[in-house]
């Protein structure tokens, strides 16, 4: 059983990586920036660094960039469009060779993400890229409020299911996920006419359950 778990759980990184592996440019470089920006505010929790990462790069510069406003792909060459910290002037950069090093970092980033162990923390961008790949949806309650700034006008806004991106409107299946302290999943159990469900195929998901996901979009 938990080398079958095992086994599961390693399919799901290599469906990540790859996922990665064929995200657009423009995609993939708003993904370093974010990543960039989580680790410069502490709030990184993987063991490998995507800063690290980004110096034995062409685009090292994107350690400073807070916005990527386009990245055009000029033969070979790209040309990056960005925001540095609080500014608002719009800089550009063009990268010679910069197809193939964002080929090379995107496979160097995805081999990050299909690595087993604390190298790396599913987050919603695991979630959506499982998504993309399987065309599933995800029901993901935590053990934390969320919507808490519409609450403060509404208290019914206040919910324990967590909206991502990559929900489909027409899924094969819903898996069900427990996000703890937004931090790390696990297997979610809803009981059901004395059943216990921890996914569901879309003809057999509960309408009121379907409405709170809908809800929280």
């Amino acid at each position: 059983m938990t080398r079958c778990l095992l086994l599961w759980i390693h399919s799901d990184l290599l469906l990540v990586g790859r996922h990665f592996r064929k995200l657009p440019v423009k995609a993939f470089v708003d993904f370093v920036a974010g990543c960039v920006a989580r680790e410069k505010a502490g709030a990184w929790m993987d063991q490998w660094s995507m800063l690290a990462l980004l110096r034995k790069s062409p685009f090292e510069f994107l350690a400073t960039v807070n916005v990527v406003v386009d990245v055009q792909v000029l033969d070979d060459a790209l040309q990056v469009r960005f925001q540095e910290g609080e500014s608002t002037v719009t800089r550009s950069k063009r990268i010679r060779a910069g197809v193939a090093a964002v080929a090379k970092l995107q496979h160097e980033v995805a081999l990050q993400l299909e690595t087993c162990g604390n190298r790396h923390w599913a987050t919603d961008v695991d979630i959506a890229a499982l998504s993309d790949e399987l065309n599933l949806s995800f029901i993901i309650a935590g053990n934390t409020w969320t919507n808490m700034a519409a609450a403060s006008e509404n208290p019914g806004a206040a919910t324990v299911l967590h909206a991502y991106v990559g929900v489909r409107e027409t899924p094969c299946l819903w898996l069900c996920l427990y996000y703890i302290d937004e931090m790390h999943f696990q297997v979610l159990l809803f009981e059901k006419d004395g059943d216990c469900h921890c996914y569901f195929p879309p003809d057999a998901l509960p309408p009121t359950l379907l409405e709170a996901v809908a809800a929280c979009r």
